[in-house]
């Protein structure tokens, strides 16, 4: 890899950070003025028009798998992505950016613990049975 791609690619790297940690704060002022609900489905549907169009532009929009995988991709829109940015909006209502931006930084280590507690526990259940 040459030093210039390198350099570019930690300079993005860099930049996500940034716009992860703008994101709280900007939530947080988003959410004084709208209530966590709107908040919500302007950012789901502004973030979807963005990428359908991008999609688009790219040329690798296919109507055919969208027709036949149609359920499974709204029920993961509903769910991780709308559902995700309620519970952001309604978090930061109730309680800081800071706060709110460390409960997300825990996430990584308890989903961690959780997986080694459940392969724990399934170690457990099969030396008892």
């Amino acid at each position: 890899m040459k030093y210039e791609q390198s350099v570019a690619i930690y300079a993005w790297l860099l930049l996500v950070p940034f716009f992860w940690g703008g994101a709280f704060v900007a939530a947080e002022h988003l959410v004084t003025e709208l209530p966590p609900i709107t908040a919500a489905t302007l950012r789901f549907g502004l973030a979807g028009v963005i990428l359908m169009i991008i999609v688009f532009i790219q040329g690798k929009f296919d109507i055919g798998s969208v027709k036949k995988q149609w359920l499974p991709l709204l029920l993961m829109a509903i769910t991780g992505i709308f559902g995700y940015n309620l519970f952001f909006f309604i978090g930061l209502n109730l309680t800081s950016a800071i706060n709110g931006s460390l409960i997300v930084a825990t996430s990584p280590v308890l989903l961690t613990l959780g997986a080694r507690l459940e392969k724990c526990t399934l170690l457990v259940i099969s030396n008892v049975g």
